[in-house]
């Protein structure tokens, strides 16, 4: 009879064990699914900027500044 609880409790166990790790999995699946979209939409935004603001990428500075006149 004992070995039966023994069994029924590494039972018990094993699947605590199983659904704390499929919630830990599952949240980090989010949270790398959500720094991934913020990344690509980071690189979009540059990407736009570059290509609307092209004249405040490449300044042009006067010679005077320069030279330090």
């Amino acid at each position: 009879m004992y070995v039966l609880q023994i069994y029924q409790q590494t039972f018990v166990d094993t699947t605590f064990y199983f659904l704390f790790y499929s919630r830990i999995k599952q949240k980090d699946a989010e949270q790398l699914n959500n720094e991934y979209s913020r990344l690509v939409e980071g690189l979009r935004n540059a990407r736009e900027n570059r290509e609307t603001d092209s004249v405040l990428t490449n300044p042009v500075i006067p010679d005077e500044v320069l030279d330090g006149k």
